[in-house]
């Protein structure tokens, strides 16, 4: 059985990828202020790699999507385009004005909590329950944990 693909959630799935590679250059972009503080750099720098995965993981969504793998994903467009105005003006702001490691952790720790806020309850629904396994929830609640322990453990650089 074949399906049209939906147009809505192909473009859902296109800026949900953008909004993970703008996170991630907001990560990159905290690595660059942090470089001499080593785990300041190396807690940065992981985030990035984290964020582009998840960037990788809706490629691969799209893909399964186009070949009529995965029926449905509930993610409203608004909230994603929203939300991806909202990073590309914080990238801006920490480029005209870096903030403190202090001040980083906190950026992460609000857009992490947004972008669990965004994800949560929001499930592809694979038509073949043999790809249901391999692909991690959304929301990582995990993530924003290491981050917070991060705010607590980390003195400002």
């Amino acid at each position: 059985m074949t399906y049209n693909i939906d147009l809505g959630t192909k473009s859902a799935l296109q800026l949900c990828h953008d909004v993970e590679l703008a996170c991630a250059e907001l990560y990159r972009g905290f690595t660059a202020l942090f470089k001499d503080n080593g785990a300041n750099f190396l807690l940065c720098l992981k985030e990035a790699m984290e964020e582009e995965n998840q960037a990788r993981q809706f490629v691969l969504l799209g893909k399964l999507h186009h070949s009529n793998v995965n029926q449905t994903m509930q993610i409203g467009l608004w909230e994603v385009k929203v939300t991806l105005v909202h990073i590309n003006a914080l990238i801006e702001r920490i480029r005209v004005c870096p903030p403190s490691m202090e001040a980083a952790l906190r950026i992460a720790i609000d857009l992490d909590s947004e972008l669990n806020e965004l994800m949560m309850g929001k499930r592809v629904h694979f038509s073949n329950q043999s790809f249901k396994g391999p692909l991690p929830a959304m929301a990582d609640s995990g993530r924003l944990d290491s981050t917070q322990k991060a705010f607590i453990r980390i003195p400002a650089a």
